[in-house]
């Protein structure tokens, strides 16, 4: 599933993938850390900031071990929408966390708030 979902994100085929995502607990299937990743990255490409901050909210809210590539795909999310405001809350969050952020978590938060200006 992880490999169709990135595939439709690369095709820009939004809502393709967030249908994928949704088969895979259809399915009574367990969502991973990577299916989310791809999926927030699949709003990402659409500008379906809203999405990818609820998708984030469902993998906080699962047991799944979170990543730095979750986040920074939800960041740059918002990067893309210019909401900068929940980008940064989104890095706060990450650090909530006990998640130690990266260059791309970095760059990603400054971006959004440089297009704020």
């Amino acid at each position: 599933f992880d490999a169709s979902i990135t595939t439709c994100r690369k095709a820009s085929q939004f809502a393709a993938a967030r249908q994928v995502f949704g088969d895979v607990g259809a399915w009574k299937l367990k969502h991973s850390v990577i299916t989310y990743s791809a999926a927030i990255t699949a709003c990402e490409k659409s500008a379906a900031w809203q999405d990818a901050l609820d998708l984030l909210i469902e993998a906080e809210d699962s047991r799944l071990q979170l990543d730095v590539i979750l986040y920074s795909a939800a960041i740059s999310a918002c990067e893309k929408a210019a909401q900068w405001t929940v980008g940064l809350q989104l890095f706060e969050r990450l650090r909530a966390q006990s998640l130690e952020p990266n260059i791309i978590n970095y760059n990603a938060t400054i971006s959004a708030c440089e297009k704020a200006s």
